[in-house]
């Protein structure tokens, strides 16, 4: 009689122990979904938001018949796990609407002499900065003789060494391709403090 008492005992104590873990799990999951939407809605936000000072600057650039690529501020201070939002501005002076793209390329960071630091660029090694901003964006189409302006938002990690870091943005029409580049190379510049 005992024997069947604990068996019962025993299988009562595992479908409880079962049943809390299994609400557990659904919450972390549930607060790991959360955090990841709000995180997400977060950065689409802010590159959404282009403040007027860029776009004028953006537009004056872009007035003149040879440019057809502009960033509008092209150095930004960042303080460690912070962001930075740019905007390049792109003229179809094609004869008919195209298809853009945009290539962002981490050089390196370099210290306050020029001297570029081991291990922050793209000289085989791991670049700190790659994983900063996406490294290529699908503009989409615009229309001949159309500008647009797009955001490109930067995220520099916590911890990150307080260099001068280099990017070089290129845009490119029908497809990302070397022959296909469009304009000429632009450069972005973040400070880390």
């Amino acid at each position: 009689m005992k024997i069947i008492t604990m068996k019962k005992k025993g299988a009562i104590e595992l479908s409880v122990n079962f049943i809390v873990m299994f609400v557990l799990a659904i919450a972390i999951l549930g607060v790991g979904i959360w955090l990841f939407a709000k995180i997400f809605t977060i950065a689409e936000q802010e590159t959404e938001r282009i403040d007027s000072q860029t776009t004028q600057e953006i537009d004056r650039q872009l007035r003149d018949s040879s440019a057809n690529v502009a960033i509008g501020i092209s150095y930004k201070k960042v303080s460690n796990g912070d962001g930075a939002v740019f905007a390049v501005g792109i003229k179809n002076r094609l004869d008919m609407e195209e298809k853009f793209f945009l290539s962002v390329d981490c050089i390196g960071g370099f210290d306050k002499e020029g001297n570029k630091i081991p291990g922050s660029g793209n000289q085989g090694q791991d670049n700190v900065c790659d994983n900063w901003t996406f490294e290529e964006f699908n503009i989409g189409q615009i229309n001949a003789n159309e500008q647009k302006n797009v955001p490109i938002a930067f995220n520099v990690p916590k911890g990150s060494d307080k260099l001068l870091y280099t990017f070089n943005v290129q845009v490119y029409h029908t497809s990302i391709d070397e022959n296909n580049a469009y304009g000429h190379m632009q450069k972005m510049y973040i400070e880390v403090q």
